[in-house]
């Protein structure tokens, strides 16, 4: 009788043990990240892709973001602001990651025609918040046609979730993010850098 108690305690304590785990990865998965990157709270994140079904590649969208490539080290090798080529090259990521799920979604033209437009409107307002110089003006380009791809893909991608490399000492691991967080990272990151100067001023 003596065993049957120590028994049932030890199935009652591995009963608790796996409710409470069940419970962690809820949560985890309510915050849009994985049990290890929330283990992990120093950890280095780099998005990937969205997990929205492609039936062909994204070209729009990879073009687009090697252009800001180009466009930030002319920024950075030009001397016209490393603030500013930091937003660019940050833009073209963003502009990868969020444009090819948004080139699924809306067309390849739809999305060159937004991201053209987003560019030049972005490009515009700089100048006629008197920004000049290369730097500047490309920083606010970048950051609209970055806008639009995120727009665009919270708006036809909802509920969509972003691969992500998880990235800590001693470990690499993926995690699944949800889109509206690198959205809000984004954000973040423009307002940042552009209180660092990126935008002139």
């Amino acid at each position: 009788m003596h065993d049957g108690k120590q028994a049932l305690g030890k199935g009652l304590r591995l009963h608790a043990r796996k409710a409470a785990a069940t419970d962690e990865r809820r949560q985890a998965k309510a915050l849009g990240c994985s049990l290890r990157w929330c283990a992990y709270p120093h950890a280095f994140v780099i998005p990937l892709r969205d997990d929205t079904e492609r039936e062909r590649a994204s070209r729009v969208a990879l073009l687009a973001a090697l252009a800001l490539l180009v466009l930030a080290a002319v920024v950075l090798v030009s001397g016209s602001g490393g603030w500013a080529a930091l937003l660019v090259a940050v833009n073209a990521g963003f502009v990868w990651v969020f444009g090819a799920g948004a080139e699924a979604v809306a067309g390849r033209i739809w999305l060159a025609v937004a991201l053209v437009l987003g560019a030049a409107g972005g490009a515009m307002l700089a100048v006629v918040a008197g920004a000049t110089g290369l730097g500047p003006v490309g920083a606010a380009a970048a950051t609209g046609a970055a806008l639009e791809a995120v727009v665009i893909h919270l708006a036809r991608c909802r509920g969509a979730r972003i691969m992500s490399i998880v990235l800590v000492p001693w470990f690499g691991g993926f995690a699944e993010v949800r889109a509206t967080i690198w959205a809000l990272v984004w954000a973040a990151l423009v307002i940042v850098l552009g209180a660092l100067g990126a935008f002139g001023g």
